[in-house]
């Protein structure tokens, strides 16, 4: 039930965000803690050197990912919506999860958006199994140019994790997966 209501709030925004910091044109969000003390992360992000119909086309290849976000070390299609991912951080061992991954209209946009699959067979057993992943981004075309991208997380990454690494996840971890998808974007 936890997930689902985390899911639900990750929709709703509002209130339920705290914002913690602005950098590189993103605004980062905090919510309200939820399952072992992890919180989801909202990133609100205007990009005006970045075409959406690039980041969308990106975004659609699930089985790609482990090209622009140095976090996902391996990216597999399993057949229809399931995928696996396997999370690799320095400083903590790697964590592998299957993932349900759709792509909804939404207005003036496109959503991409995943959860952990509830059918969890296909999982290598090699690395820590991830408790929850569960996300969208959101792309749309600004008014203004270019992207305006939001990026939303609730992630709790199973097994020991040292405190410092959770609120680098929260902080400069988040940074980095916005950074890595820009980058990538731009330069391909």
């Amino acid at each position: 039930m936890t997930h689902l209501l985390l899911i639900v709030s990750l929709a709703w925004g509002g209130e339920f965000w705290s914002e913690t910091s602005q950098k590189d044109n993103c605004t980062v969000f905090v919510g309200e803690r939820a399952g072992r003390d992890y919180a989801p992360v909202r990133a609100e992000c205007h990009w005006a050197d970045v075409q959406p119909d690039k980041l969308r086309s990106l975004l659609t290849e699930f089985a790609n990912h482990d090209r622009y976000f140095a976090s996902v070390s391996s990216a597999e299609h399993l057949g229809g919506d399931r995928y696996r991912q396997v999370h690799a951080v320095s400083g903590m061992s790697d964590r592998e999860v299957i993932l349900n991954m759709t792509i909804a209209d939404i207005e003036g946009g496109k959503r991409f958006a995943w959860t952990k699959a509830s059918d969890q067979s296909g999982l290598s057993g090699d690395q820590v199994e991830t408790i929850a992943n569960t996300g969208m981004w959101e792309v749309t075309a600004s008014p203004s140019g270019g992207t305006n991208a939001v990026y939303e997380v609730y992630y709790d990454p199973g097994g020991r994790v040292p405190a410092f690494m959770v609120r680098w996840f929260q902080g400069s971890g988040t940074y980095e997966v916005l950074n890595d998808l820009r980058s990538y974007a731009s330069s391909h």
